[in-house]
């Protein structure tokens, strides 16, 4: 057997190992290192990818073949302007707008060319400018971006969300991204943290008067969003398809011919009535369909068509501003939901709520196509806030026998083509009607066939069977065909200025007196036209020049709501007045829905003493109000709260501070109506400067009852820096019911507003009122526009003037303001009539309070100590006695003062804490700065996204205000001066040139009818543009 080998002995070699040596480990620091190298090589060489793809996506851009968009041109200065019709340069010459003014006074400067992308588009707001900047800016490549926008915002939200998305998706638009947004990387991130990560924002939005709405109320028209677009219910009645085919007098028939059903049910009968109104009124038989009106709103049954009716017959009585308002009361009253809907989106159309309106009209033409009163409604929107379907809709035109002045009317409001509307009239087939005759005149002035128009025109005035109304309209014509009043005086048969204003001829008055430079005249004529139901908006146009700053809407805002309630966001919901949600409901007091209208008359054998009380002392009969208020206490008649918010707001009218302060309170913090409690607490806050929380409870004050004057005048007392969004949407609207002149003659002067508290006054249906006291009132508000205007001696004799009235009239304590109110303003000059003041009024705290400021003038402390302490113990309001009391008397010893006449006057511990608020150093709510609020105003947003997107494109980027003499465009000016500094926003304030440029007649001689500047405003403004670039060094 062989044995193994024995194992070999261990062999020793000196060559060496061939396997690798175990390497050195890195360092975390090295490893970290390379790991940031690899990584920023990885981003270097994906951004360098993505430049070269963009590049080249750049290069093979197409520009749109219909030469929307040209191509740029390399050697040229390319400019961007953004912005509605002043951009776009509206009512002048293509080379007139000031974008081309600019370019012009450029190339004459530099010899460089200049190419204009003028992306200007009439009635667009400033999303849809951004937007605009967003698609071009990458392709034009533009070396300066101009923006003038923001006057349309208040009208419609086309585009805001999309701008919304956009400044959130793109990150040259979000700060703190800006400079770094010309990396691609920095993009891609961006777009992929929004896509996939981020949730979309939602539009902020608070609560208030409107219930939801834009939280920017000066950017966004601050209402609600429509329900969605359905088709309206409508309910086949035996006339329904006559209706729709207008075939007015074959539906009166069928009414005829309807036997009612069986029973007692006079709503049946209300029914039928209110529908043979509304044919009647398309056949302007006025009368008839008044009397059949009158009957189905006593009756009931369809009080929706019965306000219908009456629409109906003002508007073919030529009285639009009432047609609005009887629609008003169409929409929110029972009956068929047709024809509650079409007066729903008519009334939202001339309230300019352009995307409400088209919703509702769209609703109500889906469901019956062709209504004539519906598409005119259409017609009236601008190219850029039209949906397709209205686009469509317009197309087609009306249904049904549409009359020829119907139809002449249609293609003029919906093409503006006078060739279209003149040949709908057609031939002439013997005998016409006289409104037909008058048309046919129009459409000849249209045609400029002068002799053809006057013939028409006199032809109208000779018929025998031509009424008044056709009467003055063949008169409003031909005073549009000459500017001879002698020729006029032959064709009328009279002098011009013995015509009696009406509906019908009012425009061409006012018109014919602003050309003839008597502005006086246009005015008076327009206010007498309004109280007939003439256009507000029409006013303005027709009026130009003579209503300068937005006097025009002034005048608008005291009619347009009189006798009715119109809250905006109920209509827009498809609600009624005061129905939206809220913490409060309405009181419980039967004559509420009169009450919200300003009709304070009532049965004294129907309503309780406490809210006769609070009634008369909103009549401003504050002595019948204290003692029915004193009557209603000592016999436990009534509601507590009731009656303390009646003392006080009686003691407050006669000038009693202490006493309405201490009934207000009682008033808040009693057991009673929630709806009048938080009237008084919302008072009580805002009078002891605590603004938030006053502002809520009036906010929900006003949910109850949309334009109540009173608290509108409470929240217009709160500084604007601390003004929620809500109070400025509530105070952007007129108050609601009939406000009598002096009321709004006040309501202006409160807010600095002396032109329009004179136009207040000078409405021909008060003036002609033979009420004293109606007069000592007026006369009083002259007195205080003349102190605001800096007249002294003439405030003086005014006020002077109204206090003998007053005595006149029996109302003692407004004689005694009044006289107190001239003798505060004429100074110690007047001593006798200090001492006739002390006599006549020795109770009255505003004349202890001026004799007792007389006093601390003469340096005797003692004298000022004794009559202050007389003015704190009449009623005085402190926040009067601080200013002029020390040294003599010390803030502290005025607050043990008010505590011991707070007492007396049986006021709520509570009282003195917010009666301290009221005039103690520091005790008021701050106000925040423009840099401490939340948000900017929307247009100032968009505006600042455009200033980034330009700034990353590597353009120079300049914003400009309209120099246009209107309330609206200032308060969009004074906006954005305040906010543009806190964005860096570069600024040109074009108003505040012109303001101080021209002297207010040729300013207000560069308005144009539409609203726009002429030719020589265009081209300040490009001049303008120049020289603010040029100073900035800015110019190539």
């Amino acid at each position: 057997m062989t044995e193994p080998d024995p194992p070999s002995p261990a062999i020793e070699s000196s060559t060496p190992s061939l396997s690798p040596a175990p390497a050195r480990a890195l360092s975390k620091a090295r490893l970290l290192a390379f790991s940031l190298m690899t990584l920023c090589a990885f981003l270097v060489g994906l951004e360098l990818l993505l430049q070269v793809l963009a590049l080249r996506a750049e290069e093979h851009g197409e520009f749109p073949s219909d030469g929307a968009l040209v191509e740029p041109v390399e050697d040229a200065y390319r400019v961007v302007a953004v912005g509605d019709s002043w951009v776009y340069g509206a009512e002048s010459l293509p080379e007139e707008a000031f974008i081309e003014v600019f370019a012009a006074r450029f190339t004459e400067r530099t010899r460089i060319g200049v190419q204009v992308y003028n992306l200007g588009v009439s009635a667009s707001n400033s999303a849809q400018s951004l937007l605009a900047l967003n698609e071009v800016i990458e392709r034009v490549r533009p070396q300066l971006v101009v923006a003038l926008t923001g006057a349309n915002n208040m009208l419609h939200d086309i585009g805001v969300a999309e701008a919304a998305k956009l400044m959130g998706d793109d990150a040259r638009m979000v700060p703190g991204l800006t400079l770094l947004s010309r990396s691609r990387l920095v993009r891609l991130a961006r777009l992929i943290w929004v896509t996939v990560f981020a949730r979309p924002q939602q539009r902020a939005t608070g609560d208030g008067p409107a219930g939801s709405f834009s939280a920017d109320p000066f950017g966004s028209p601050g209402l609600p969003e429509p329900p969605a677009r359905r088709p309206s219910q409508v309910v086949k009645l035996p006339w329904w398809d006559l209706f729709v085919q207008r075939r007015w007098e074959d539906g009166l028939r069928v009414l005829e011919d309807t036997p009612l059903p069986s029973g007692l049910d006079t709503r049946q009968q209300g029914l039928k009535d209110s529908w043979e109104a509304l044919f009647l009124a398309h056949l302007d038989r006025f009368e008839e369909a008044e009397h059949k009106v009158a009957s189905a709103l006593r009756l009931g049954g369809d009080p929706a068509t019965a306000w219908e009716a009456r629409a109906v017959l003002a508007s073919r009585r030529e009285q639009p501003l009432l047609a609005m308002q009887h629609r008003v009361r169409a929409a929110q009253a029972d009956g068929l939901p047709w024809i509650r809907e079409r007066a729903r989106g008519l009334v939202l159309m001339e309230l300019e709520a352009w995307q409400a309106a088209q919703s509702w009209l769209l609703g109500v033409q889906d469901a019956s196509p062709g209504n004539l009163e519906v598409l005119m409604g259409l017609a009236r929107l601008p190219s850029v806030a039209r949906h397709e379907d209205t686009d469509a809709a317009l197309f087609k035109g009306p249904r049904g026998l549409v009359s020829r002045p119907e139809y002449f009317d249609w293609h003029l409001a919906s093409s503006g083509k006078v060739d279209r509307a003149v040949a709908s009239l057609g031939e002439k087939e013997g005998e016409e009607s006289p409104l037909l005759e008058v048309t046919r005149a129009r459409a000849a002035a249209a045609e400029a066939r002068t002799a053809d128009a006057i013939a028409g025109f006199r032809s109208v005035l000779s018929r025998a069977d031509a009424n008044e109304l056709d009467r003055d309209r063949a008169r409003a014509g031909l005073l549009g065909l000459s500017e001879d009043a002698a020729e006029l005086e032959e064709w009328l048969g009279q002098p011009v200025e013995s015509l009696v204003v009406s509906a019908a001829n009012v425009f061409a008055l006012v018109r014919w007196y602003r050309e003839r430079g008597t502005c006086a005249q246009a005015i008076a004529a327009g206010q007498l036209g309004l109280e007939q139901g003439y256009s507000p908006t029409q006013l303005e146009m027709d009026a130009g020049e003579c209503l300068a700053r937005g006097l025009g809407w002034s005048l608008a805002e005291q009619v347009i709501s009189r006798g009715v309630v119109i809250d905006r966001p109920a209509l827009v919901l498809g609600e009624r007045a005061g129905t939206l949600p809220s913490s409060l409901s309405a009181p419980a007091y039967s004559g509420w829905a009169a009450f919200q209208t300003r009709d304070f008359s009532f049965d004294p054998e129907r309503v309780p003493l406490d809210w006769q009380a609070l009634l008369l002392a909103h009549a401003e009969r504050s002595d019948e109000a204290l003692a029915t208020a004193e009557r209603a206490l000592r016999w436990g008649a009534g509601d507590p709260v009731v009656i303390a918010a009646a003392q006080a707001f009686a003691w407050r009218q006669q000038g009693h501070f202490l006493a309405s302060f201490a009934a207000a309170v009682r008033a808040a913090l009693g057991e009673g109506d929630p709806w009048v409690r938080a009237l008084c607490l919302g008072w009580v806050l805002i009078d002891a400067r605590r603004y938030q929380a006053g502002q809520r409870q009036l906010l929900d004050v006003l949910r109850v009852a949309p334009g109540y004057l009173e608290a509108l005048e409470m929240l217009s007392l709160v500084p604007r820096p601390v003004r929620a969004p809500a109070t400025e949407v509530a105070l952007r609207h007129a108050p609601s019911g009939r406000v009598a002149g002096h009321r709004w003659a006040r309501w202006y002067l409160d807010q600095e507003r002396s032109r329009e508290a004179r136009l207040a006054l000078q409405w021909p249906e008060e003036a002609q009122l033979d009420d004293a006291l109606n007069q000592a009132r007026r006369s009083l508000q002259q007195a205080r526009i003349l102190e605001m205007e800096g007249q002294v001696d003439a405030a003086v004799e005014a006020f002077s003037r109204a206090a003998e009235q007053a005595l006149a009239a029996g109302d003692q304590a407004l004689s005694c303001r009044a006289q107190a109110a001239g003798l505060r303003i004429a100074g110690s000059a007047r001593a006798d009539r200090l001492i006739e003041l002390g006599e006549r009024c020795p109770e009255h705290p505003e004349a202890a309070l001026v004799m007792a400021r007389s006093r601390s003038t003469e340096g005797h402390c003692e004298q000022t100590r004794k009559s202050a302490w007389r003015a704190v113990e009449l009623g005085a309001d402190p926040r009067s006695i601080v200013p002029w009391i020390e040294p003599c008397v010390s803030v502290e010893e005025l607050g043990i003062w008010m505590r011991e006449r707070l007492e007396r006057l049986d006021a709520p511990e509570e009282a003195l804490s917010w009666l301290l608020g009221r005039y103690e150093p520091g005790n008021e709510e701050q106000t925040a700065t423009p840099s401490a609020r939340s948000e900017a105003p929307l247009v100032v947003t968009h505006l600042d996204a455009m200033h980034r997107l330009s700034r990353a494109q590597g353009a120079d980027f300049v914003a400009l205000t309209y120099p246009f003499p209107g309330g609206h465009h200032l308060h969009l000016r004074d906006l954005m001066v305040e906010y543009a500094p806190t964005r860096r926003l570069p600024l040109l304030d074009l108003y505040g040139h012109f303001e101080h440029i021209f002297s207010e007649e040729e300013w207000q001689g560069m308005r144009t009818p539409e609203d726009h500047v002429n030719a020589r405003g265009y081209r300040e403004m490009g001049e303008l543009l120049f020289q603010h670039l040029a100073e900035r060094d800015l110019l190539p």
